[in-house]
């Protein structure tokens, strides 16, 4: 197989074009998962705004009893 090269002119404008290209793709690859990563914190938010009260219960109980490994359960 034979590689052709391209004058220096021509190469230029290919790189250019090409750069172009793959900068366009970059920028839309960039708003999708910006977009992605906003709805899973949006679902993450929701989430941890449902279990608020039950996390504040629990900093606040005064009636929880530490758990220790070695208790004997029988």
């Amino acid at each position: 197989m034979t590689i052709m090269q391209m004058d220096p002119v021509t190469q230029r404008q290919w790189e250019t074009c090409v750069n172009a290209i793959i900068q366009a793709k970059l920028a839309a690859f960039a708003e999708i998962m910006g977009e992605e990563v906003g709805h899973i914190e949006k679902r993450l938010n929701d989430k941890t705004e449902t279990l608020e009260p039950e996390i504040a219960i629990l900093r606040t109980a005064k009636n929880v009893t530490p758990f220790r490994a070695n208790r004997d359960v029988a």
